[in-house]
């Protein structure tokens, strides 16, 4: 009984005080006498059994202070969390501002905005026209660019922009450095910069240039006179082509005269001479033509591309988009998009090929001059649109399209809406900077043959031999 008594104690002795058996060696005396019951043997019993007793409680003691005080910690904490604001992740929930997750989306977005401004891209303008408005450009849409004019910031810049004109003094090639790129930029047809600026683009500019910004598609860098910009891109302007809802109805009302013309290059050029040459067969065969502009101080105008110029322009059902170059590839300029179709008048046009003006305007939004035989079919038409409302009225649907964001343009241009700046190019630009197509180690071997071997003939031409083929 006793050395039962005697094992079980040592064991709740042994796990509750984490003593080993070797621990007990004090009490071996004890053990030999529990083998022999007597008096004696009782008595230390007694004793060991009390000072285990004492010992036990003693650790049993301490167990509780511990347990206790673990209990009291947990409850703490369990009173502490319970006033801390609850992490939520629903996207729904933009009140609990001082969340982990919205320390982590902070710093998220801190880190975003650094690597923004460590992907900023410069554009230097080395020799900008006068007649040339910066754009502002958004960032969303284009990329972070800034475009500077110290040439001082050459080395910094990523890309330099050159006007073809004033072209005497460039930047050193050997100063280039490896993540930059000259790029070429031109508005005017090769007719114009051949023969009337007598600009030869010779061998000292092969391999110069790295990239091409003009209104042709094929450039590098699409910068075309339409400004286009897609519906959805806010450039910070309100500059946009009107008429484009419910006001189009309104446009159609204020319809008073037939055909108008602002000219401001009366025989300059060979183009504006055939041109001129044009509009007097269409006088004879009794087309009434308005004639607006620098070659007719007499008519009371407002100011070219004023706010009254366009209301002007609106009371007219059709206007001559004639541009001063015959046949130029894409050569597509403002009196197309804007004195045209800014204005809400129906284009009539004369130079660019119609194949490459369908593939830029909207979708049956012109006449072109190429599908008449004679002036004088082109006059009968004209006249006969002019006595048809319905048939007029089609020259609009791609308005109403757009008003519904429907519109089915051909190439990439689907649902776009016009400025008259140059935010397109730019923009486009500043996302070649940040893009994979940038090959800063891609030359343009010959720049003239590039510019104007691959014209059209017609293009090239004095325009005589084309001017007959149309004037008879």
């Amino acid at each position: 009984m006793y050395r039962l008594s005697w094992c079980y104690l040592r064991a709740i002795y042994c796990s509750i005080m984490g003593l080993k058996s070797s621990d007990f060696d004090h009490l071996e005396e004890f053990s030999a006498t529990t083998m022999q019951p007597t008096n004696q043997s009782v008595l230390s019993v007694d004793r060991v059994l009390k000072h285990l007793l004492q010992r036990l409680c003693r650790a049993a003691l301490y167990r509780i202070v511990l347990i206790s005080s673990g209990i009291c910690l947990l409850y703490v904490i369990h009173q502490t969390t319970k006033h801390l604001p609850k992490l939520n992740v629903s996207s729904n929930n933009h009140n609990n501002t001082d969340s982990l997750l919205n320390l982590r989306q902070k710093k998220e977005f801190a880190e975003s905005r650094t690597t923004l401004k460590r992907e900023k891209r410069l554009i230097l303008l080395w020799n900008k026209p006068e007649s040339v408005t910066i754009p502002f450009m958004k960032k969303e849409k284009c990329g972070d660019c800034d475009i500077i004019f110290d040439r001082q910031m050459a080395k910094e810049s990523h890309a330099i922009l050159i006007h073809y004109k004033n072209i005497n003094e460039l930047p050193d090639p050997k100063t280039r450095n490896a993540k930059q790129i000259y790029v070429w930029w031109c508005r005017e047809s090769p007719w114009t910069t051949r023969n009337l600026y007598n600009l030869t683009i010779g061998r000292i500019f092969d391999n110069y240039f790295n990239a091409t910004m003009t209104y042709r598609r094929d450039s590098d860098v699409f910068l075309p006179y339409a400004e286009v910009v897609h519906r959805n891109i806010d450039n910070g302007t309100s500059d946009y082509i009107p008429f484009l809802d419910s006001q189009v109805e309104n446009m159609l009302a204020k319809k008073k005269y037939d055909v108008a013309w602002v000219v401001s290059n009366c025989y300059k050029t060979a183009g504006a001479r055939a041109r001129a040459r044009f509009v007097f067969r269409l006088d004879q065969k009794g087309l009434k033509v308005d004639k607006f502009g620098k070659c007719y101080p007499l008519a009371n105008f407002p100011a070219y591309r004023t706010t009254e110029s366009f209301q002007r322009l609106s009371e007219y059902k059709f206007y001559l988009a004639f541009e001063n170059a015959f046949h130029c590839r894409d050569y597509l300029t403002e009196k197309f998009w804007a004195n045209s179709l800014y204005s809400g008048a129906v284009p009539i046009v004369w130079g660019a090929p119609k194949q490459d003006v369908e593939r830029l305007a909207p979708r049956n939004s012109f006449i072109h001059v190429d599908d008449f035989a004679s002036v004088g079919d082109l006059v009968k038409h004209i006249q006969d649109l002019s006595q048809n409302e319905e048939a007029y009225k089609k020259f609009f649907e791609w308005r109403f399209d757009m008003a519904k964001k429907k519109s089915k343009n051909v190439d990439e241009f689907n649902n776009w809406i016009f400025s008259r700046n140059q935010t397109f190019g730019f923009c486009e630009l500043c996302r070649l900077l940040h893009s994979d197509r940038r090959n800063n180690h891609k030359t343009i071997p010959s720049m003239q043959e590039w510019w104007y071997s691959t014209e059209n003939p017609d293009c090239l031409e004095s325009f005589e031999e084309s001017y007959q083929k149309l004037a008879n």
